[in-house]
């Protein structure tokens, strides 16, 4: 059974970070729109991918400018993408960043792809990304559009603008998009998004500007690859679960809001699994007090409430209920290994 396409969260936040810098309240927009209060999430959890389309068009609805995605995309760097855009961002030239985002897309996201292909004298960079609800689609083309761009930028400098772009909407870019990237050939109705760079740029240095380097870049990845977006149903179903952690015991209403279900569907979907809603939600603790103690910096304490726990206690009988050992051995033997 398919599951939800998923996205880390970071991209949610970049755009509650720029309604609080025009002076709207993000907690407001996602009340309204009917989502959790995701900003609030590290931004390396997971969440439905459809949920970043609500919240864009929504806003860009509320605030009567059609150009909103690129107002986000322009307002955040890649390097504030969670773990990715770190990886990203310690890239050391404009071709190496773009190879990067290739390779480890799939680690931020379950409903993109990236990749280069070589035109003469260019290179496309392009990204495909999965054709969520039809509203809020042109505004996160144009998010998507500013991250592409920004890759460039990230060396060439913040006034680099592509000579061409390919589109997927079919409706003609308004002159906001025009002013924006510098009057650029683009072609409408395409099946992807992507920019054209010149070949010279690709061997530019990035100019690091503040970002501080990974000191163990593997380790970073290792931890993104142990978080990567699941494509089963239960499986997704359990991510979005452990993201939900962190407001309180997830509850079955929600969880079908959430993802588009009815109660009784989603009931009936997970028995189909040999599954109950409190059985997936025991799961997901387990799953996120594992990655929290495999890390020894977190007390033991703070992980209990991290996971809704009242009390540690609590806590140590429902984890050597999952695994025999309590979460202190569970630590020891991973930190022995």
């Amino acid at each position: 059974m398919a599951g939800i396409p998923l996205t880390r969260a970071s991209q949610l936040i970049h755009v509650t970070n720029t309604l609080e810098r025009h002076g709207l309240s993000a907690e407001r927009m996602l009340e309204d729109a009917k989502l959790p209060m995701w900003h609030f999430c590290d931004p390396d959890d997971l969440i439905p991918t459809h949920h970043i389309y609500t919240l864009l068009d929504r806003t860009a609805r509320k605030l009567g400018n059609p150009a909103f995605g690129l107002l986000v995309g322009a307002d955040n760097s890649v390097a504030t993408l969670g773990t990715f855009g770190r990886l990203i961002a310690n890239s050391l030239t404009t071709y190496h960043s773009f190879a990067t985002s290739c390779r480890l897309i799939y680690l931020h996201t379950s409903a993109a792809h990236n990749w280069l292909t070589e035109a003469g004298d260019v290179v496309w960079f392009w990204r495909s990304q999965f054709r969520g609800p039809e509203a809020g689609r042109w505004q996160l083309e144009q998010y998507v559009l500013m991250r592409l761009i920004e890759h460039v930028r990230m060396g060439a400098g913040p006034s680099w603008q592509p000579a061409k772009v390919c589109l997927q909407t079919h409706e003609p870019p308004g002159v906001e998009l025009r002013e924006a990237l510098g009057d650029p050939e683009i072609f409408i109705g395409q099946k992807v998004t992507g920019i054209a760079v010149p070949r010279p740029l690709l061997a530019w240095p990035l100019k690091q500007r503040g970002i501080a380097p990974l000191p163990w870049p593997q380790d970073a990845q290792a931890r993104l690859q142990r978080t990567a977006p699941a494509f089963s149903f239960v499986d997704t179903l359990r991510q979005v679960a452990g993201t939900l952690l962190k407001e309180g015991h997830p509850q079955v209403g929600p969880m079908a809001e959430i993802t588009g279900l009815t109660i009784r569907t989603l009931q009936r979907r997970l028995a189909s699994e040999n599954l109950t809603f409190s059985q997936l939600v025991d799961q997901a603790r387990f799953q996120a007090a594992c990655s929290l103690l495999e890390d020894d910096m977190p007390p033991v304490t703070d992980i209990a409430m991290e996971l809704g726990y009242s009390d540690s206690a609590h806590f140590t009988r429902a984890f050597k209920r999952w695994a025999g050992v309590t979460p202190r051995q569970y630590r020891r033997i991973k930190l022995e290994c």
